[in-house]
């Protein structure tokens, strides 16, 4: 079951979007995304934002 997340939803206005067939996977590469393109560091308050807007794929 494919899983979304939006970096819109968890950083800024970026467009970037991880899609993956697991939530864990997707909340990782959201997570490498945010440090290594916004040079953020993906808090817990993050994760859990990040929890929060998880979709599934249509």
């Amino acid at each position: 079951m494919d899983r979304l997340i939006s970096c819109w939803n968890v950083t800024e206005k970026c467009y970037f979007v991880v899609q993956d067939d697991s939530e864990e996977m997707a909340l990782k590469k959201i997570a490498e995304h945010t440090e290594k393109v916004h040079n953020l560091k993906f808090t817990e308050e993050m994760r859990e934002k990040a929890i929060s807007v998880i979709r599934k794929a249509a």
